[in-house]
């Protein structure tokens, strides 16, 4: 299962309030995009360094 799939299941099971950080090389506008239109909440870009993951995890946790 991809993550497309996996944020469906869980948005369909009214999981709306579960944040969906996705880690993906695909980071092109049209991608991007998709995954919010299914319902992910952010994504962080492979490869991504230490200092810009825990501040992105510091800010969910603040949502």
């Amino acid at each position: 299962m991809d993550g497309y799939s996996a944020t469906k299941k869980l948005r369909k099971a009214k999981l709306d309030t579960l944040p969906v950080v996705v880690r993906s090389v695909l980071t092109s506008p049209d991608e991007v995009e998709k995954m919010f239109e299914v319902g992910m909440n952010g994504y962080l870009a492979k490869p991504f360094y230490y200092i810009i993951k825990k501040d992105f995890i510091l800010f969910l946790l603040y949502l």
